[in-house]
């Protein structure tokens, strides 16, 4: 399950990430919660709105995991930059 995990340091495998573990979890849900509005022949705005909420929240917790990767390669970027004009 290494899709969970943070970047490895040192040959050590990394953190499990809660965040990439919760937007795992939104994503099933999305699909479980959209399948039983379909299910329960629900309107179509009932659909939307079940299968879009988690999905929602999923996303915007994979973009705060992106940047804080971003965030992480860029001080990286500028340390060696800094070791460089040294």
């Amino acid at each position: 399950m290494s899709m969970f995990r943070e970047a490895s340091k040192d040959g050590v495998p990394g953190d499990v990430s809660i965040r990439r573990v919760i937007a795992f979890i939104c994503t099933l849900s999305s699909i479980m919660s959209g399948g039983l509005a379909i299910f329960m022949k629900c309107e179509w705005q009932t659909v939307a709105v079940a299968s879009a909420l988690p999905l929602a929240a999923m996303i915007i917790l994979l973009l705060f995991t992106t940047l804080t990767e971003l965030k992480e390669i860029a001080m990286l970027v500028a340390q060696i930059k800094g070791g460089k004009g040294e």
